[in-house]
């Protein structure tokens, strides 16, 4: 199972057309699987080539569906469309889940994701890029120092303690 949109940020207004796919790997014939995709909270539904559920005669936001039957070996493929309407939120990354299985009450049989960066309402204009690891702190600079300074010094025991026994065979211990 895959789902992708192809790009790996999203600007306000930008839309992604994610595509999913299921393929059937088993050596039987599956029927009526429910394929289905959830978009994230952050986007619209614009456009989608499958199913929209509805409660009490509306479509639910965000999520398409389609029923498929699959032969060993083969494919079923899904688009959604969706659109970043506002940078304003707090996840500075979008993403959107793809599932497979009997039943949507049910637990997935399957599932993927596709996540893309967003802007960073507090950078105008900026795309948003992850922090990424922080720079080490004390206490990693000194366990990271204690460990270098431990294998030093077995390295350093090793060489002696070797040094000793090819001493005592030499000897004819």
């Amino acid at each position: 199972m895959d789902v992708t949109d192809g790009v790996d940020r999203l600007e306000p207004g930008g839309e992604a057309e994610y595509v999913v796919t299921l393929r059937n790997e088993g050596g039987e014939a599956v029927e009526d699987v429910l394929l289905y995709l959830t978009l994230a909270p952050e986007l619209e539904l614009v456009e989608t080539d499958g199913e929209r559920p509805s409660d009490s005669g509306r479509p639910a936001d965000g999520v398409a569906f389609w029923r498929v039957d699959l032969e060993p070996g083969e494919s079923a493929t899904g688009r959604v469309t969706g659109r970043l309407d506002s940078a304003e939120g707090a996840p500075w990354r979008v993403a959107t889940t793809a599932c497979a299985g009997l039943d949507r009450d049910a637990p997935p049989l399957a599932c993927a994701t596709d996540a893309d960066l967003r802007p960073d309402p507090a950078k105008a204009g900026a795309a948003a890029v992850p922090s990424g690891p922080a720079r080490p702190g004390i206490e990693e600079a000194v366990v990271g120092g204690a460990s270098i300074a431990l294998l030093a010094v077995g390295a350093v025991g090793y060489a002696l303690w070797r040094r000793r026994e090819l001493k005592k065979f030499d000897e004819g211990w």
